[in-house]
């Protein structure tokens, strides 16, 4: 494992970004076992044991894992293009899904279930980046 191996500390700990705090402990044991630099024979165990050692860090409390989360759907949004901001005002509502087309033909969709995460008043998310479905522009939903 090298630095270059990962790019996020759900990454560096074998974990997906659904995983349980114990999930994310567990995965920690796990590889702390292997890099400790008193467990380990390699050259890069100790940067490797810090790096997951942080991970874990920023990743076992609720306040500073929402603050990654949300730095790391800023980052990922920076690779899209916006074509619009909407609302979900802008949208059309067909069975449970909202729905708004996009210039290609395609459609932006979001399900009832994924807006309410977002209007939820615990989300720490201001808008959320919706792709559409036949190209590779995207919108901005804002909250309200």
């Amino acid at each position: 494992m090298t630095s270059k191996d990962v790019s996020t500390h759900y990454e560096t700990l074998n974990c997906n970004e659904n995983a349980t705090k114990e999930e994310i402990r567990n995965q920690f044991k796990k590889l702390a076992l292997q890099t400790h630099p008193d467990k380990s024979d390699s050259k890069t165990s100790c940067e490797d044991f810090h790096r997951i050692d942080y991970a874990l860090k920023v990743l076992a409390t609720d306040e500073s894992r929402r603050q990654y989360d949300c730095q790391l759907i800023d980052d990922r949004s920076y690779d899209r293009i916006i074509n619009q901001e909407i609302t979900i005002n802008d949208m059309i509502l067909i069975d449970d899904t909202y729905s708004i087309d996009c210039c290609c033909g395609g459609s932006y969709l979001i399900s009832i279930d994924d807006f309410s995460q977002l209007s939820s008043v615990e989300s720490p998310q201001e808008s959320l980046i919706i792709d559409c479905n036949s190209c590779s522009l995207s919108v901005k939903l804002g909250k309200t």
